[in-house]
């Protein structure tokens, strides 16, 4: 019986090794994490680059013509919109982030399992599973918590200017403004812990 399992565990080594399939697993979560902190960098900019090409294009227009407040109110609202969409962008790439470093973890957990005399968790391991929190709780999550503050300030900015549109009263803009800057924040710590 136990010819019979060192034969058949020979016979798995030779179609697939083990050391192989965790190379490449733990080089796609790698990558997949690259990607996510990328993809943050990458939105943000855009998102911010179009808020402010689209707000210096609506100054220029103003000023050469007098445009509908409902028009304006609009536009600013359309931008508002996007603003959340990209905040619920970053919470999923939060999230793809964390699996993708718990995937590393676990795979750094089973080599040290398989050699424990190594010492690798105390020696070559920063991060190891259990030291890993929830969503939102590691190392990555100041620079998304960052990028979705900026997104919804832009955001929330954009609400309050189209409530200034449509009301010309500014207390009311800068409280809509808080209001929804706070709940965009909300929002996105929501969407974090969502799994």
């Amino acid at each position: 019986m136990a010819e019979r399992a060192s034969q058949k565990q020979k016979k798995e080594d030779e179609f697939l090794p083990v050391s192989q399939i965790l190379m490449h697993e733990f080089d796609y979560y790698r990558k997949t994490a690259l990607s996510a902190v990328k993809e943050r960098g990458l939105i943000l900019r855009l998102f911010l680059l179009s808020a402010v090409l689209s707000f210096s294009l609506i100054a220029a227009l103003t000023s050469r013509s007098n445009l509908p407040s409902f028009l304006l109110s609009f536009f600013f609202i359309f931008v508002f919109i996007t603003g959340i969409l990209i905040i619920y962008q970053f919470a999923h790439l939060l999230n793809v982030m964390h699996k993708a470093s718990l995937g590393m973890n676990r795979i750094k957990d089973y080599i040290h399992e398989m050699n424990p005399d190594l010492y690798l968790k105390d020696r070559a391991f920063i991060w190891t599973t259990d030291q890993q929190g929830q969503v939102g709780q590691d190392a990555t999550a100041p620079l998304f918590m960052s990028s979705a503050a900026a997104a919804a300030a832009v955001s929330s900015l954009s609400f309050g200017a189209a409530v200034y549109e449509a009301t010309e009263r500014i207390v009311a803009a800068a409280v809509c403004a808080l209001f929804f800057f706070v709940l965009e924040m909300m929002f996105y710590q929501n969407e974090c812990r969502r799994k």
